[in-house]
């Protein structure tokens, strides 16, 4: 594949797209309690809602980067949709929102102060 003048391979181009009423999962791909949580969402993600990169990948730093996050305020998980990007518990409600019963129960929790969810 040539390469645009002025590119060179350590400069790669991502043109991520998250279709609309789908999500892009950015786990720490070091953390065995998100891997854990990543094999939770496959095993009842039936309509295919979900894809997953790991915080450590190029695509994971390419939109951490570019949506102004630090590793501050990201320490857990991130959920990239069409039309916003949530993080910590507003994320894993999100997530338990998407999934089939009785999961979205829980997105009742979001109710509660940021302060006591995160």
């Amino acid at each position: 594949m040539p390469l645009s003048p002025g590119r060179t391979l350590a400069q790669p181009v991502f043109q991520y797209h998250v279709e609309q009423n789908k999500f892009l999962i950015l786990f720490d791909g070091v953390c065995n309690l998100c891997n854990g949580l990543v094999r939770f969402i496959i095993r009842r993600d039936k309509h295919c809602l979900f894809s997953f990169t790991s915080l450590q990948s190029p695509l994971g730093q390419h939109l951490v980067h570019r949506h102004g996050l630090t590793d501050q305020n990201i320490d857990s998980i991130v959920l990239v949709s069409a039309t916003a990007i949530q993080i910590k518990s507003d994320a894993a409600l999100q997530i338990a929102a998407s999934l089939p019963p009785p999961w979205p129960l829980l997105a009742s929790l979001r109710y509660l102060p940021l302060s006591l969810r995160n």
